[in-house]
């Protein structure tokens, strides 16, 4: 799972992003209101809900498989599939 924190001010604006294991992933402080930075901050936010889009699709594929073959294996090394 992403972790995602964004504080906007008037004068500054701060994002951070993490994953479950709080690794930083994206740490910026924008120290005013900067057209590029705030573009920027919303295509890191698109692009990371784009992602997270694709991982739930490749989740739902991963069950739909696991329940069709009716495999004993129900751990994938990295996979978390609980029927």
């Amino acid at each position: 799972m992403i972790y995602v924190g964004i504080d906007i001010a008037k004068d500054k604006h701060d994002c951070f992003i993490t994953n479950s294991d709080g690794e930083a992933l994206f740490n910026v402080s924008a120290g005013s209101n900067m057209p590029a930075k705030s573009l920027e901050l919303k295509h890191t936010i698109k692009l990371i809900q784009e992602l997270d889009s694709e991982i739930e699709e490749i989740e739902n594929e991963i069950k739909t498989i696991m329940d069709e073959i009716n495999s004993p294996i129900l751990s994938i090394p990295g996979i978390n599939y609980q029927p």
